[in-house]
C-alpha cells in the first residue's frame, strides 16, 4: 500500500488499491484532484467535479484519449497500449467488459503516473 499523497488518505494512513490508481491516473494525466474518503472517490480541484475513470466511462475514455492510449478487445480480454511507454496492461473481461476495460485504462495511466 502507498502511504497518502498530500495527507489524502483512507483514515488508516494508507490509501486502498483503487484509491492509489485513481492517484497516480490523475497524476500521469496532470489531473488535479483531490481523494474524498467520506466519498471514496476524487474529485477536480477546479470544478469540484466528480472524477473516477472506474465507474464513469466518459472519464475513463478522456483518460485514455489524453494519454494516447490504445485499447484492444478480444473475445476474453482488454489489453490497453501505453503509446510513448514501454508496455500494456491487459484485463480479464470476466462479466462487466465495460469494468474491465475502464479498469485497464486506469492500470495503465497509473504505471505512467509511477513513473512521473
Amino acid at each position: 500500500m502507498l502511504v497518502a499523497i498530500d495527507g489524502q488518505c483512507n483514515g488508516r494512513g494508507v490509501m486502498d488499491e483503487n484509491q492509489e490508481l485513481l492517484v497516480l491516473a490523475a497524476k500521469a494525466a496532470r489531473i488535479e484532484a483531490y481523494w474524498l474518503p467520506q466519498e471514496r472517490t476524487m474529485f477536480v480541484r477546479k470544478t469540484f467535479a466528480e472524477w473516477n475513470p472506474l465507474v464513469d466511462d466518459g472519464d475513463a475514455f478522456r483518460l485514455a484519449v489524453e494519454l494516447k492510449m490504445s485499447v484492444k478487445l478480444t473475445d476474453v480480454r482488454v489489453s490497453v497500449l501505453r503509446r510513448d511507454h514501454d508496455g500494456s496492461v491487459s484485463e480479464p473481461l470476466g462479466d462487466d467488459p465495460a469494468f474491465a476495460t475502464r479498469r485497464a485504462i486506469v492500470r495503465a495511466a497509473a504505471d505512467i503516473g509511477r513513473d512521473k
